[in-house]
């Protein structure tokens, strides 16, 4: 979008505060990824005990990493060939940093605070394994609905993501024995041509979220297109400030046309 982008009438600006996770009403996202953590490592505790039955599913989960893989002479998962193989990847990796964080914290004894990083990096393999595997799951349930097309498309959409991921983290994925270093030096020109099969369909991908112009409320997304005739509106008529005429001359003390100096000795006395 270029400079538009950082303008008023791209809507980013207003969505980025509503949206996005940087304030939050229990803290900030450091205090919730160490609520995940605290409860990943509290799991993975319970797994290494081994006692009773699994308390739920990630227990399970970790248990069954224990059993199959940790500790084993694993080989890295072929991500090219399956998806499936993608997606156990991200549980291979997650589990794996569970556990350096368990043995960090409850074996050798670490203060929580001197784990803050390891604890952010421990939350989000997780939450990417999650987001991961239930778009595989959508993309492949018996009950859906979508139409060839489209499941190609959003099949394109979970490998450009996958990818992006593993490239971002790729430390964490080699050390966790689940993607080799050959497919991880390929990722970059996997992901290119993803994005070069994906662009053409983009406009169409994100129109079919339906968000009404006057929620989206950005010149640059608008349903019919006319983007310029708006950028103007906008700018000049929807503008107060066009309503006020300045004064061109910076030695003068007036500051708008026809107000005498007043402007600038409040602005003054405020300083």
């Amino acid at each position: 979008m270029g400079g538009h982008g950082f303008g008023g009438g791209s809507g980013y600006i207003q969505l980025n505060n509503d949206y996005l996770s940087k304030p939050t009403v229990e803290g900030d996202n450091w205090m919730i990824t160490q609520q995940t953590a605290s409860y990943l490592i509290k799991r993975m505790a319970a797994a290494v005990a081994g006692k009773g039955k699994p308390l739920d599913e990630v227990d399970e989960a970790c248990r069954e990493w224990l059993k199959s893989e940790h500790e084993k002479n694993i080989s890295p998962l072929d991500i090219f060939q399956d998806h499936w193989k993608i997606v156990q990847a991200f549980h291979r990796r997650s589990r794996y940093l569970i556990y350096q964080a368990y043995v960090e914290r409850e074996v050798k004894k670490r203060s929580w605070n001197s784990l803050l990083l390891q604890l952010r990096k421990v939350s989000h393999a997780e939450s990417q394994s999650i987001l991961v595997t239930n778009f595989y799951k959508a993309l492949h349930s018996p009950q859906s609905q979508m139409s060839p097309t489209l499941q190609g498309h959003l099949t394109t959409l979970f490998r450009l993501f996958a990818f992006y991921t593993m490239d971002a983290e790729a430390r964490d994925f080699v050390k966790a024995n689940a993607v080799s270093d050959a497919d991880l030096d390929e990722l970059p020109a996997r992901i290119q041509q993803l994005m070069t099969d994906i662009r053409p369909h983009a406009v169409r991908l994100v129109d079919s979220w339906k968000v009404p112009d006057f929620l989206l409320d950005s010149a640059l997304g608008r349903y019919d297109g006319k983007v310029y005739e708006d950028l103007f509106n906008r700018a000049h008529r929807l503008n107060p400030l066009n309503e006020i005429t300045f004064n061109p001359h910076y030695k003068s003390d007036e500051i708008v046309m026809g107000k005498g100096s007043e402007a600038l000795d409040k602005i003054l006395a405020k300083l």
